[in-house]
């Protein structure tokens, strides 16, 4: 066998050779441009999936009363907060059952509660749409404490508060 040497030689190939390379060449780039160009789309696609889903959506308003907007953020914690409180409820009075079990009547009257409970919370629409009613009331008795000049001081609220609890720091009213 022969020896190669360590040059390196160009090799002329026929026309034939030289069409063909070019034509892989340009076949090579072609697919290049294109696979650059499908993996840009997914990249802005996603990117346009994140922004839409956390920074748009959320800031979208559910409601609009008057001028005040209600965003489907607040109406989505609003919804979760009330949807926790409903299970909270449920699990309160399941042991409340549990308690006072002996008793048939008293068991099915709190059955019944909890059927209740359950009512609101099986289609997931239901406490959408309660939590929304509630928020657009609570924007109008809002607005319209701002248009009759209502401004309640935090005292007050503080106040109610702790009576609601029955908590009287300074003895029973």
């Amino acid at each position: 066998m022969a020896k190669r040497s360590g040059r390196n030689r160009t090799f002329f190939g026929s026309k034939k050779h030289i069409a063909r390379q070019e034509r892989e060449q340009r076949q090579r780039r072609l697919i290049l441009i294109g696979s650059i160009v499908v993996i840009s789309l997914a990249v802005i696609l996603v990117g346009y999936g994140i922004i839409q889903y956390s920074i748009i959506q959320p800031n979208q308003p559910v409601a609009i009363v008057n001028s005040d907007e209600i965003s489907t953020r607040d109406w989505q914690n609003q919804t979760q907060y009330y949807r926790f409180s409903v299970i909270r409820n449920i699990e309160n009075t399941l042991q409340l059952i549990s308690f006072l079990g002996d008793d048939p009547n008293t068991s099915a009257t709190f059955l019944s509660q909890v059927q209740q409970l359950q009512g609101q919370l099986t289609p997931p629409e239901v406490a959408g749409e309660l939590t929304l009613d509630e928020m657009i009331d609570d924007t109008l008795i809002r607005q319209e404490a701002d248009r009759r000049g209502i401004v309640i001081s935090g005292d007050e609220i503080e106040k109610d508060f702790k009576a609601a609890f029955g908590y009287y720091p300074d003895g029973t009213p």
